[in-house]
């Protein structure tokens, strides 16, 4: 059960890595954390190995909600992003993201990658792509979590 209204959204496309989706959304859930997989179709997506997930809800969907908002996860690197770089529906979603300043965690190699898919997002950090690192991240994203005031993450 969520401890708060607050919330993480897990970004969702083609070739999108399947196995750092899940370990996101099913650590923050089993803390408590509400997650949410955003996706610009509401039909299943192909990961980068074949496992098909469907979005919680659609990008423009979403957009009311960035107000409670804590983070964007997009669990994908520079390569399977480049796709989505004109995307028209993607790019007003993440100008919404800015505007709201909501960070940006991703496993991008390099700040340098990150900026040339979000060229105006201040805030976004790296996670490490080793399934079992990213589990040490996670733990403690979520003990942080659990630290700030009204559960806001």
């Amino acid at each position: 059960m969520p401890k708060s209204n607050k919330c993480v959204l897990v970004l969702w496309a083609n070739g999108f890595e399947e196995a750092t989706a899940s370990i996101f959304i099913t650590e923050l859930r089993r803390a408590g954390i509400r997650v949410k997989i955003v996706s610009r179709t509401s039909h299943q997506i192909r990961g980068a190995h074949g496992l098909a997930l469907v979005a919680d809800l659609t990008l423009s969907q979403a957009l009311p909600l960035l107000a409670e908002v804590t983070h964007l996860v997009i669990p994908a690197t520079r390569h399977a992003m480049q796709p989505l770089k004109n995307d028209p529906y993607l790019s007003e979603f993440f100008d919404q993201i800015t505007h709201h300043r909501i960070p940006i965690l991703t496993c991008c190699k390099d700040k340098h990658s990150c900026h040339i898919i979000f060229s105006e997002a201040e805030n976004i950090s790296r996670f490490p792509v080793d399934n079992m690192y990213l589990t040490k991240f996670l733990q403690d994203f979520i003990r942080l979590a659990g630290n700030e005031d009204d559960n806001d993450i």
